[in-house]
């Protein structure tokens, strides 16, 4: 997976308290009869060895006299509902338990909600500065609305453990828990959210985009110190936490050094789903920057893009499939990497002006140049905003039906031509505006010529890549011929350099055609066309390989990975 490349403690404690105050049936979308803690769920949730190893930790948190007695009960409240007695462990201390029990709770987060919420609001009273676990629990309480339900669990009201708070946030109510944006100590608001564009690469240069809800919380330690710390959700391969580390470095430059003692989480929207890859970087600099700034994003915006710790925006993969995902989430305005500029005119070429008629796009170099485009629209600079606005216009009109030949209207032409004075960067606008004049791309990029040639000759290519040939008898007709008919179609259009791949192709479908509607009957006849067919299958690889070794096409491809 592609993808695509901070919550103020005090704050949050309140708003804690604020969604407290509000019984469960005033809460939209919480189901009350979920945040009962039944005891069944207990014996479901655990393994027998997670059950011995609680049943341990409550027996020794209850043997420790040094403990208040608030927390001893919860634990010897957790342990009747367990139904299991421990061993104490006289070594253990209360951080080490803390650890132990949070691990546990993490476990089960998801799965089993309100068991995991006492048992993160138990860890915290063991270890009230651990941010990471306060951080936790108010994950439970905010975003799904379960709190630590002692009076289920033991039959009486039990407080639940809250951090000391020097204040309360002003005018924050349950009501507004979902969109937390109050000013704190050090930091402009505590919640930020934006779309990053991602794909899941399917087979050969298909990919499935998505314009993915991305999320930046901040909690402030109750000490108020420690670094500026950042995590994802979930873990991530390398060339995404290499991306973080520049944008974390990028932030540091650009504010002489960015709030301490704050831990941020930026999760997103698939949290099961594997990420890497360098396309996040834009979006995670905008949501930080939105906390630190008190920054409005617009909510219709979507962006991918690699970031240097310089600001500079480096080009990524998947872009074709990000946009057509994003036009799928209804995204208004989409920014993409300059460096990939050449993936919307191929979407020009193959799918006509209909595709930049869905959605508003933009070509990025830099940050800022991002973050203008962010912007909620009434924030935005003038001009920008006035380019946006102008071609909603001429969107209307293209999405119409044979709305497309308004381009040959002189009054739409100068429309266009306005748009792109007043934001050079319109991508869409400054396409439309070549196709209006007849100066549109007429051949494919390099990039987008292998993506058309692996898109239509997939089933061929599947053959290829199969050790046996006799996969490539599971063709059918329609299903080959469809694919050689559409790679004739291409060809004309493709980069002259991926000609000789794409006849290579185009050839190797003349013995599958063989193969599957004129098979000889003679063994050894098959075995000679199955030689032959092996033949025209090391000719397609060689020409691919012969392609992929050309210095220009290294340089060419390099950086859009």
């Amino acid at each position: 997976m592609t993808f695509i490349r901070k919550n103020h403690l005090r704050f949050l404690s309140f708003l804690a308290c604020s969604l407290a105050a509000v019984s469960p049936a005033q809460q939209p979308g919480i189901n009350i009869e979920a945040l009962k803690f039944e005891s069944n769920s207990v014996s479901t949730a655990l393994s027998n060895a997670e059950k011995t190893s609680l049943a341990g930790h409550l027996a020794t948190i209850g043997d420790m006299n040094s403990l208040p007695d608030s927390i001893r009960k919860k634990a010897e409240a957790i342990s009747k509902k367990l139904g299991q007695a421990g061993d104490v462990n006289k070594e253990s201390d209360p951080v080490e338990l803390s650890g132990k029990i949070r691990d546990l709770a993490r476990k089960h987060a998801e799965t089993e909600r309100d068991f995991a919420a006492v048992l993160f609001d138990l860890a915290l009273n063991l270890h009230p500065d651990d941010v990471d676990l306060a951080y936790d629990l108010e994950v439970l309480k905010i975003r799904h609305g379960v709190n630590p339900n002692w009076e289920e669990v033991i039959g009486a009201k039990l407080a639940s453990f809250q951090p000391k708070r020097t204040q309360n946030a002003p005018g924050m109510t349950a009501a507004s828990a979902p969109g937390i944006t109050g000013k704190t100590d050090g930091i402009g608001r505590t919640q930020s959210l934006v779309k990053g564009l991602l794909v899941q690469q399917l087979e050969g240069s298909q990919f499935a985009g998505s314009a993915s809800q991305m999320n930046a919380t901040a909690i402030k330690s109750s000490k108020n110190s420690g670094d500026w710390r950042i995590r994802f959700n979930q873990p991530v391969g390398p060339m995404m936490s290499g991306a973080l580390k520049r944008v974390q470095k990028f932030l540091d430059d650009k504010h002489d050094g960015v709030p301490q003692g704050f831990l941020v989480e930026i999760s997103f929207e698939e949290q099961y789903v594997p990420k890497d890859g360098p396309s996040a970087a834009i979006a995670c600099t905008l949501l930080l920057e939105s906390l630190i700034s008190d920054i409005d994003l617009d909510p219709g915006f979507a962006v991918t893009g690699d970031m240097s710790a310089k600001g500079e925006v480096g080009p990524v993969g998947g872009i074709d499939g990000k946009i057509r995902g994003a036009a799928k989430r209804n995204c208004t305005v989409i920014a993409i990497p300059a460096g990939n500029s050449g993936v919307v005119s191929d979407l020009l070429l193959l799918e006509g002006p209909s595709s930049l008629a869905k959605i508003q796009i933009f070509r990025i170099e830099t940050f800022d140049q991002a973050q203008n485009l962010a912007f909620a629209a009434e924030a935005r600079p003038e001009k920008l905003q006035e380019a946006i606005t102008e071609f909603q216009q001429i969107q209307k009109a293209l999405n119409r039906a044979n709305g497309t030949t308004i381009l040959k209207n002189q009054q739409v032409q100068a429309k266009l031509r306005k748009i792109v004075q007043l934001a050079p960067n319109h991508l869409s606008a400054r396409l439309l505006l070549l196709k209006a004049v007849g100066r549109e791309p007429r051949q494919l990029t390099l990039s987008g010529s292998l993506t058309a040639i692996d898109r239509a000759a997939a089933p061929l290519i599947r053959a290829l890549r199969d050790d046996k040939f006799e996969a490539g008898s599971s063709l059918d007709n329609n299903e080959y011929r469809d694919a050689v008919s559409g790679l004739r179609r291409v060809r004309s259009q493709l980069d002259n350099r991926t000609h000789q791949c794409a006849d290579a192709i185009i050839a190797y479908s003349t013995y599958i055609d063989t193969w599957v509607n004129k098979r000889p009957n003679s063994r050894n006849k098959q075995i000679e066309l199955i030689e032959k067919i092996k033949a025209s299958g090391s000719r397609v690889g060689s020409e691919f390989e012969k392609l992929h070794n050309r210095p220009d096409v290294k340089e060419e491809l390099g950086d859009s990975e």
